[in-house]
């Protein structure tokens, strides 16, 4: 298996003197791909389930649906708060990153 090319490390006190400043270390590309990937996977999961949710309650207001199916119901609600608490942990992230 080929393994990453590492960037050398800066010394340490350009480091120390880097964080005193308040400039954050370079992030590694890799990483910033999959969180925006994870995160466009997270607002293509809550847009797909809350309007199919919005449909499918739709349906049941205008008639066309007997009853409410509640299984239904909960798996797009929690479909939406899966891609939500996906899209909240991402942020949380960027927030944190030292």
């Amino acid at each position: 298996m080929a393994r990453k090319q590492q960037m050398p490390r800066k010394p340490l006190r350009q480091r120390v003197a880097e964080r005193k400043a308040g400039i954050k270390p370079d992030e590694d590309p890799s990483t910033i791909k999959w969180r925006k990937r994870l995160g466009f996977l997270a607002n293509i999961l809550q847009g797909v389930a809350l309007i199919m949710l919005l449909i499918y309650l739709f349906q049941y207001m205008t008639g066309d649906i007997a009853g409410l199916n509640y299984m239904v119901v909960g798996l797009y609600a929690i479909l939406f708060v899966i891609g939500r608490g996906i899209k909240i942990g991402i942020d949380i992230q960027k927030a944190t990153r030292k």
